[in-house]
């Protein structure tokens, strides 16, 4: 599954910093880089959406949850 995907279905929903990252990643829509590394993941966020640590944070969170769920499977 795709990180995107993932982010949507769980955390779309969420009142944290999660859901406001997954919120954000649907609606940059195809903007958003799809299939890439987490610097570059991480550099679109900063640079391209400004955003605070907190967002970050979150990020970084979800990545690292994301590729471990990825490898279980």
């Amino acid at each position: 599954m795709r990180f995107i995907t993932f982010m949507k279905r769980n955390y779309i929903h969420d009142d944290g910093p999660k859901g406001c990252l997954a919120r954000s990643i649907k609606s940059d829509g195809h903007n958003f880089p799809i299939r890439t590394s987490k610097q570059v993941y991480r550099k679109y966020l900063d640079e391209q959406c400004h955003a605070d640590e907190g967002i970050l944070k979150a990020f970084d969170e979800c990545f690292d949850e994301w590729k471990k769920n990825e490898t279980d499977n």
